[in-house]
């Protein structure tokens, strides 16, 4: 009896496995449907491809290619540094953003040699406003270890890539297969789109076994004779006919070939629920008290006031580390305000060494002026911004000296607006041009500045504090 048992459940574990055998195979794709999606996506590729900076395809059947991409004639190893430095650009970041992004970086570090000599100050601030800073970091860290350790030549093949600091699975490949031709396949999330839909693939995405998945069915498609090519083709059909919402199934050069879609004509379901939606944590909730601490050094004629603004430095780790910021600490949501000023007015004196509220300081003026939100991925901050005009009795401290301190800068009133900030700082920074008690106490010589700067083109307005809210509010 306990045999026949044993020999049933065989039967049922062999059913079992011999199921999962089959839906595996299902899932890869037949060599006939390789070699179709491969000639068929290539060919689209080549008449519909975006002509980007950092792009060349040899194949294109595009006329403008030789004035926008990448020249032809640049060797692989140059090709690879603009490669690498637009592939970590696009990350969480658009294509047309990035553009500006990428020409301002080139013209200031042609080379991966030229990168390796900046410092990380000086690649924040051609970074400020693209945001996901640590990507700054990693790229000035990679470039120093290619320079030093590579004698300046990136490896060609993706493991020798993986090494360099800040480069991963997808970087390596696309590197790779991109700038030296290698048979190296790459995924990120237009690829995974495009593949899901392919095979209806209904398993998270994010799981284990799906990302194994994905990265076996890239490389079996990648194309041997062109593969940065393909890797690129892919991605291309996932981010402009293959989108997340609203895909031109119409117009996709491989939907012959798309399981998704032949359900879809089926009535058994949408494209759209491949992949299947991941539910994403809510970002962390983290409040702060901003102070915009600004110090008047001298009177500048009858009109208006010389000042300058506190900023300090953010710790080398961490989120958005190294960067330059207004005083903050973080408080608790249900604070009092009496307690959120106490806690702002001690880091603020923690900072210049003496408390603001006492000699040689006097506080002019100090107002709230609104509340601002910036989310990042992970974390939602929530700042109530104030202002604070403070003058001290007696020559103030030699700048040069204050600056040497590593965590404050003082920045001059004319400058502050051009000075690279994150896209949270300026919102900070914005609210101040709504507060009317400062144009009071500062002087109205900034109205007489902006006019005077609408009069010359508005090349001057950019570069002060008057510039900055005059541009915000035109």
């Amino acid at each position: 009896m306990a045999s026949k048992t044993r020999k049933r459940s065989l039967g049922r574990t062999n059913q079992v496995l011999s199921s999962d055998s089959e839906e595996e195979e299902t899932n890869r794709f037949g060599p006939h449907e390789v070699e179709a999606v491969r000639v068929e996506l290539l060919a689209w590729y080549d008449r519909n491809h975006r002509v980007l900076p950092w792009r060349r395809n040899r194949n294109s059947k595009k006329t403008e290619e030789e004035n926008g991409g990448a020249p032809m004639d640049l060797c692989d190893q140059k090709f690879a540094y603009l490669v690498w430095v637009s592939e970590i650009m696009l990350q969480q970041t658009r294509v047309s953003t990035v553009i500006d992004y990428f020409h301002r970086w080139m013209n200031t570090w042609p080379t991966v040699q030229d990168l390796a000599s900046a410092t990380q100050e000086q690649v924040n601030d051609c970074w400020t406003g693209l945001g996901y800073y640590r990507r700054a970091r990693y790229l000035l860290e990679g470039a120093k270890y290619v320079v030093n350790e590579l004698n300046g030549n990136f490896p060609e093949e993706a493991a020798g890539l993986g090494k360099i600091p800040g480069i991963g699975p997808y970087t390596a490949g696309a590197i790779s297969s991109i700038a030296f031709g290698k048979h190296e396949p790459l995924v990120d999330g237009n690829v995974i789109r495009v593949l899901a839909r392919l095979r209806a693939l209904s398993e998270d995405p994010t799981s284990t076994s799906s990302k194994k998945l994905h990265w076996e069915l890239a490389s079996q498609l990648v194309d041997v004779e062109r593969p940065g090519d393909f890797n690129q083709a892919v991605m291309e059909l996932g981010a402009t006919i293959c989108t997340p919402k609203g895909p031109s199934c119409g117009e996709c050069p491989i939907r012959k070939h798309c399981q998704a879609y032949r359900l879809q004509q089926r009535g058994q379901g949408s494209v759209m629920d491949y992949p299947p939606k991941v539910e994403k944590a809510p970002p962390k909730e983290v409040h702060l008290s901003l102070c915009i601490l600004e110090e008047i050094m001298q009177k500048n004629g009858k009109e208006a006031l010389e000042t300058r603004f506190l900023l300090v430095q953010r710790p080398e780790g961490g989120l958005l580390a190294g960067l330059w910021e207004f005083p903050s600490v973080i408080v608790q949501k249900e604070a009092s305000k009496k307690e959120k000023k106490l806690l702002i007015t001690e880091r603020i004196s923690g900072l210049l060494g003496a408390n603001v509220e006492e000699q040689p300081f006097k506080i002019v003026h100090r107002s709230m002026v609104g509340q601002c939100t910036h989310i990042f991925s992970h974390q939602k901050h929530t700042m109530e911004v104030e202002w604070m005009l403070v003058s001290r009795d007696g020559s103030a401290p030699d700048s040069e000296e204050e600056d040497s301190q590593p965590s404050i800068r003082w920045v001059g009133g004319g400058d502050i607006g051009d000075h690279p900030l994150t896209t949270g700082q300026k919102k900070a920074l914005g609210l101040l041009s709504k507060c009317t008690a400062r144009v009071a106490r500062v002087g109205d010589a900034p109205t007489a500045a902006v006019k005077k700067a609408k009069a010359e083109g508005g090349s001057k307005a950019q570069k002060t504090l008057v510039g900055f809210f005059a541009k915000k509010n035109m």
